[in-house]
C-alpha cells in the first residue's frame, strides 16, 4: 500500500475520490470520534458530562457529523475515563484513607491538620493510579487513524531536526526517517539547525550528508536545508526558533536526533488539523527504540518510559495536553502567536520549552491531541545521563509552573484540564520529597509519613503488573519480565526519585540548570571510583535507611502494620543500593550486531504489545 501511495506522489497523479464529510458513523474512525467528542467538552466546559444525548446533538450541529448518544458514552467511559469517573473515586480514596489514618493514629488537632496537608498528594497517588490501570487496559491500536488518500488536503510541512555534536550514525539514522516520509515533495521540506563546536569529530560528516540533500541537488523536490551557528545561547530551544524563522510551511513536525517516524505517519497524523482550527499540536505517540542495547540499563529505562509515555498519550484527552519536545506535529502560526519556542524564567533559559509551549498554547486558546501512530526516541543508558535528563525535567517543570500557573491563567482551563496539570506537577512533588519522607518518617517513627511514602510506590506495583499483561517484549518469558519490570519500577525509579528531590532543593536555592542533551554515542568504561564519587549522597542515603530500618525493626517497632511500613522502607533503601551496584557503571556500548544496531520504529511494530 504504501509502495503505490510512494508512486502516486512521485508521478503527481491526481486522486478524484476525495473524502467527503459523512454523517455515517460507521464510516468514521474512532480517532476522529475521539477528537470530535473531545472537541465538545472543551468547547463547551459546562456541559453534562453525563448528558449524552446534548453531546451527540453538539456534535451533529457543529460539525455535520453524527455519534449517537450510545456510542458517546461508551468512548467517553473507556477512553475519556478521566472526564467521567476518575476524579471522583480517587477523592473518595483518598477520603476513606485520610479518615483512617486519623482514626487510627492518636487524634489531635495537629494530626488532624497534617493529613488534611497530606491529602493532596493522597488524591495524586490514586489519580495516578487509576489512570495507569485504564491505560494498561485499553488498546491504543484501536485509536490508530487511518492512511489520507486526499492528497490534495494536506497542508505544507516543514520538519526542524536540531542538533549539536551528535554521532552521525544517529543523526543520518533520523535525517533518513524524516526524508522517507511520504508526502507531496512539494509540500514537504527539512530543516536541520545545528550548533555543533567546530572541533567535533563528526560535524563535517553530519554538514556533508545533509547539504547533499540540500537545494542545488534537490532529490526527489524535496528542499533540504542545513544551518550552523556558533555558541549555546539558548540551547535546544534557540536552535529551534532559528529553523522556525526560514520556516513558510503551514505545519511543522519536530525530530530529535535519535527520533524515527514510520513512513506513513504524517497520512495519518496531518488531516487531524483539518478537522479543527483550534488544534495547536498533534504528539505521536513515542516508544524507545534502544531497548536493545547492551547497557544494563536500556531494558529497565525502556518499560518506565513506555509506560510514562503511554499514560501521558491517555490522559491527554479531557485532560492536560503535554508536547514532549519531538515527534509533534505543530501549526506554525500557533507557535509565532505565542512568541516561538525559546523562553525564560528569571533571566534563565527554560529548559523544559515543551512543557512551556504546552502551557502558552491553551492561553492562546489551542489544545493538543495525541496521536496513536507510533514513533520512535532513545532512553539513556547510563545514570549519569538519566540525572541530566531528569534534573533539566524537574528543574524545567518547576520554572514553568513559576511562571505560569497564575490565577488569570488558570481561568483558562476546563476543570479536568487544571486537575491535569496539578496532576502533573504533583507526581514530580510527591517523589521528589519521597527520599525525605522516608527519612523522616523512619526516624520520628511515625506511621503517617512511613505510609504515604509507601503509597506512593503504588503506581509503580500497577505498572510492573501493566509489564505482565500488555506487552511481549519480543516473547519474553514471564519470569524475565518480572526481574526487568522490578528493576524498573522498584531499583531504578529510586534513583529517579532522588534526582526529583535534588532537582527540587536545585530549584529553591536558584542554582542555574543549563542544558545537556542526552548522550546518543558510545561511552567509555566507567571506573568504579568514579561511581563511589558521583553517587556517594544517594548511596549514603540507601544506606542510611536499610541500616535504620534493620535496627527499627529490632527496637522500635510497634505492631505489625507498623513492621510492614518499615519493613518497606528498608527494601526501598536497600533496592537504591542495588540500583548503583547494578547501573552505576552502565553505558551505552559500541556493537557490530544486527540486533542491537536496529533501533528505528520500523524495527518494533510487534515488539512490545502483546498480540490481541
Amino acid at each position: 500500500m504504501l509502495s503505490d501511495l510512494t508512486n502516486t506522489f512521485h508521478n503527481n497523479k491526481k486522486i478524484e475520490n476525495k473524502l467527503q464529510p459523512q454523517l455515517e458513523t460507521d464510516k468514521l474512525d474512532l480517532s476522529y470520534k475521539l477528537l470530535l467528542i473531545n472537541k465538545i467538552f472543551k468547547k463547551y466546559p459546562g456541559i453534562s458530562k453525563y448528558n449524552y444525548s446534548e453531546v451527540s446533538k453538539k456534535i451533529l450541529v457543529d460539525q455535520g457529523v453524527y455519534i449517537s448518544a450510545k456510542e458517546c458514552a461508551l468512548i467517553v467511559v473507556k477512553y475519556l475515563f478521566v472526564i467521567n469517573h476518575s476524579n471522583k473515586y480517587c477523592g473518595a480514596l483518598a477520603a476513606i484513607t485520610s479518615l483512617i489514618l486519623f482514626l487510627t493514629g492518636t487524634t489531635s488537632w495537629i494530626q488532624f491538620f497534617i493529613i488534611l496537608a497530606i491529602y493532596p498528594l493522597v488524591f495524586n497517588i490514586f489519580n495516578e493510579s487509576i489512570v495507569m490501570v485504564k491505560t494498561i487496559l485499553f488498546d491504543q491500536h484501536e485509536l490508530t487513524p487511518p492512511i489520507e488518500k486526499d492528497f490534495n488536503s494536506m497542508e505544507s510541512l516543514a520538519i526542524i531536526i536540531p542538533s549539536r555534536n551528535e554521532p552521525f550514525s544517529v543523526a543520518k539514522m533520523t535525517f533518513d526517517s524524516a526524508f522517507n516520509l511520504i508526502y507531496p515533495s512539494d509540500k514537504k521540506e527539512i530543516i536541520v539547525v545545528d550548533n555543533s563546536d567546530s572541533t567535533f569529530s563528526e560535524y563535517s560528516l553530519w554538514k556533508n550528508y545533509v547539504e547533499s540533500y540540500s537545494d542545488s541537488k534537490l532529490k526527489n523536490g524535496v528542499k533540504v536545508t542545513f544551518i550552523h551557528r556558533d555558541g549555546t545561547e539558548g540551547f535546544k530551544p534557540r536552535n529551534i526558533d532559528i529553523g522556525l524563522a526560514k520556516v513558510t510551511s503551514s505545519l511543522v513536525l519536530f525530530l530529535d536526533i535519535d527520533s524515527t517516524i514510520g513512513a506513513d505517519t504524517l497520512l495519518r497524523v496531518v488531516p487531524s488539523f483539518n478537522r479543527d482550527a483550534y488544534l495547536g499540536f498533534a504528539q505521536i505517540q513515542t516508544i524507545p527504540t534502544n531497548i536493545n542495547g547492551l547497557s544494563s540499563l536500556a531494558i529497565p529505562h525502556s518499560l518506565r518510559s513506555y509506560f510514562m509515555r503511554l499514560q501521558s498519550a491517555f490522559s491527554m484527552f479531557a485532560s492536560h495536553e503535554l508536547f514532549y519536545g519531538h515527534n509533534a506535529i505543530w501549526r506554525t502560526s500557533v507557535i509565532r502567536e505565542m512568541g516561538g519556542c525559546l523562553d525564560y524564567h528569571k533571566g534563565e533559559v527554560i529548559v523544559t520549552e515543551d512543557l512551556s509551549m504546552s502551557f502558552r498554547a491553551r492561553f492562546c486558546g489551542y489544545y493538543g491531541i495525541s496521536v496513536y501512530v507510533e514513533s520512535g526516541e532513545w532512553v539513556p543508558e547510563s545514570l549519569r545521563e538519566t540525572e541530566a535528563m531528569w534534573l533539566r525535567w524537574t528543574v524545567g517543570a518547576y520554572q514553568v509552573y513559576s511562571k505560569y500557573f497564575k490565577i488569570n491563567n488558570l481561568r483558562k482551563f476546563t476543570k479536568q484540564e487544571l486537575l491535569g496539570w496539578l496532576n502533573h506537577i504533583g507526581i514530580f512533588v510527591v517523589y521528589g520529597i519521597l527520599p525525605l519522607n522516608i527519612i523522616i518518617g523512619l526516624l520520628i517513627n511515625s506511621t503517617l509519613m512511613m505510609f504515604i511514602s509507601c503509597l506512593s510506590l503504588l503506581p509503580e506495583l500497577i505498572q510492573l503488573l501493566g509489564v505482565q499483561h500488555k506487552l511481549s517484549l519480543n516473547k519474553m518469558k514471564s519470569l524475565e519480565k518480572l526481574k526487568n519490570g522490578y528493576l524498573a519500577f522498584f531499583v531504578l525509579s529510586t534513583f529517579i526519585n532522588w534526582v526529583r528531590f535534588i532537582g527540587l532543593f536545585r530549584f529553591i536555592i536558584g542554582t542555574k540548570q543549563g542544558w545537556k542533551p542526552t548522550g546518543k554515542s558510545a561511552e567509555n568504561e566507567i571506573p568504579i571510583f568514579s561511581v563511589i564519587k558521583d553517587r556517594w549522597g544517594f548511596m549514603l542515603f540507601g544506606m542510611s535507611i536499610f541500616t535504620y530500618s534493620v535496627f527499627s525493626l529490632l527496637y522500635v517497632t510497634e505492631n505489625i502494620f507498623n513492621s510492614i511500613l518499615i519493613f518497606l522502607c528498608g527494601l526501598y533503601g536497600a533496592n537504591s543500593l542495588l540500583c548503583v551496584y547494578l547501573f552505576g557503571r552502565s553505558r551505552m556500548k559500541k556493537s557490530e550486531s544486527e540486533d542491537t544496531l536496529k533501533q528505528d520504529i520500523t524495527d518494533f511494530s510487534s515488539f512490545y504489545l502483546k498480540e490481541q
